[in-house]
């Protein structure tokens, strides 16, 4: 997991983050491993979830 301008966390079987509202972050697998992503969220002014653009390889293999 990558919160814009911090450092990647990896997250490992069990583990449970939370991301305040407004935070820009990112979320994925590893090449040899898979990932569920289970979110919980209010919504605000109808809308729960801002989708942004996609990561670029070149993005997610920097540390």
């Amino acid at each position: 997991m990558h919160k814009w301008g911090g450092l990647v966390e990896e997250i490992r079987k069990g583990d449970v983050d939370w991301i305040p509202a407004g935070i820009k972050h990112w979320h994925g697998a590893t090449a040899t491993g898979s990932m569920t992503h289970i979110a919980f969220t209010k919504e605000s002014g109808r809308k729960a979830v801002d989708w942004l653009e996609k990561v670029s390889h070149e993005r997610y293999d920097r540390p």
